[in-house]
């Protein structure tokens, strides 16, 4: 969400997958995203994975060269401390489709950048990221930030 309110970064695809909420939630969270940032129409290939990788695994498994056609690939997934999300021991993405997990890390042709479980949990984004959005002065910066104020409390609209 915070790449879509830079003008700098250009976006080619977005692809949705059952996750935290079921699929049809995914699909209308993510238009709404895309509409509040003034992006739906998307253009780039650095793909940056945050759902179980069912998509492009199937991608690769229909088009062997798509791997080859992207620059790079950063996918939030996995564990190294043997803790899991979703079980005792299991990450949720790597544990939905750990199937689309090995084919995507085994046979991409691209550089591959895993951001753990623990990784991603030590470094969330708080909320004061909202004030350097606001500081890029971006018109879809404040209209996403407005937004997301607005959805999570939506009694002070």
């Amino acid at each position: 969400m915070l790449a879509l309110s830079r003008s700098d970064v250009d976006i080619f695809a977005i692809t949705c997958v059952n996750g935290n909420v079921d699929i049809d939630n995914v699909c209308r969270n993510t238009l709404r995203v895309l509409k509040v940032c003034d992006r739906l129409d998307v253009r780039e290939i650095t793909l940056i994975a945050l759902a179980p990788l069912t998509n492009i695994s199937l991608a690769l498994r229909f088009d062997p060269d798509f791997g080859g056609k992207l620059k790079e690939v950063f996918i939030m997934g996995g564990n190294i401390e043997g803790r899991g999300n979703i079980n005792l021991c299991a990450e949720f993405n790597f544990y939905a489709d750990p199937e689309a997990a090995y084919i995507t890390i085994q046979e991409l042709k691209c550089p591959i950048n895993i951001l753990s479980m623990e990784a991603a949990e030590a470094n969330g984004i708080e909320w004061i990221f909202k004030n350097c959005i606001y500081g890029k002065g971006t018109v879809n910066g404040f209209n996403f930030v407005t937004y997301i104020d607005k959805m999570r409390h939506p009694t002070l609209t």
